[in-house]
């Protein structure tokens, strides 16, 4: 029960951070929620419950990865339906915390880059306003 809440806490920081890089230059909300069409349905077709794994082909289990409810998927199956304990699936743990660095590492830097255009924004400003002062 323990190590299911626990991946629980990091599937929806996953989910909040990729909503977050989806929805970053929405204008409001309704935009941003439109545009998690794009990451949200593949886990659901690709994770297994709109059908059995062993008919997907191996190529198409590696890139359903990409969609956080597929982890979510692999985890109930996992911990809740096989009883699996944490020794049981280390590795998918593993994989699934790189997918969360590898979230993280984008999310940072596209942070970054907006706050870097930001900062040069107001020192372009400030250099307006003084060129204007006497």
């Amino acid at each position: 029960m323990f190590l299911f809440m626990a991946l629980q806490f990091f599937y929806i920081w996953g989910v909040g951070m990729m909503s977050i890089l989806f929805g970053w230059t929405a204008a409001n909300p309704g935009v941003a929620s439109s545009r998690m069409i794009l990451f949200i349905p593949g886990g659901f077709i690709l994770g297994g419950q709109a059908g059995p794994l062993i008919f997907i082909p191996e190529w198409v289990k590696i890139l359903s990865h990409f969609f956080p409810l597929t982890w979510e998927f692999h985890f109930v199956r996992d911990i809740i339906m096989r009883g699996a304990g944490f020794s049981d699936i280390m590795q998918e743990i593993g994989a699934f915390f790189l997918y969360l660095a590898a979230i993280a590492i984008v999310f940072c830097l596209r942070f970054e880059s907006v706050r870097r255009r930001y900062r040069a924004a107001v020192a372009e400003k400030e250099e307006a306003q003084e060129s204007i002062l006497p």
